[in-house]
C-alpha cells in the first residue's frame, strides 16, 4: 500500500493534480482568444499583420476561482501591432470539454 501511495503521488506532482492549467495550457488558451478577437475585427483573411503572438506565457501564481477556474497572474512575452511586449496580465481560466479557456 505504501508503494501505491507514492507511486499515486508521483503521477499527482508530475502531471500538476493542483487542477490549475500548465505554462502551455495557458499559452494556447490566450493565443486562441487573440486570434478569435482578431478575426472578428478585421476579418479571416487579415494575414498575420495584426496578430497578437504569445511568444512566452509563464505562471506568477494561481487561486482557485470555483469549480474548475483559476485566477492567474501571467507573465506575457508577444508581438502585436504595438511591438514586443513583456508585462505581468491578470487572466481567468475555466476548463472545460475541449481544454482550458480565457474567461471574464
Amino acid at each position: 500500500m505504501k508503494r501505491f501511495s507514492v507511486m499515486l503521488f508521483a503521477t499527482c506532482t508530475l502531471s500538476a493534480c493542483s487542477g490549475q492549467p500548465s505554462d502551455n495550457e495557458m499559452k494556447v488558451a490566450l493565443q486562441k482568444t487573440a486570434d478569435q478577437t482578431m478575426e472578428a475585427i478585421v476579418g479571416k483573411n487579415s494575414g498575420d499583420k495584426y496578430r497578437t503572438v504569445y511568444k512566452t506565457v509563464k505562471s506568477a501564481g494561481c487561486k482557485s476561482d470555483g469549480e474548475n477556474a483559476y485566477r492567474c497572474d501571467v507573465e506575457v512575452d508577444m508581438d502585436s501591432i504595438l511591438g514586443e511586449q513583456k508585462t505581468v496580465l491578470p487572466v481567468r481560466f475555466v476548463k472545460t470539454g475541449e481544454g482550458w479557456s480565457q474567461s471574464q
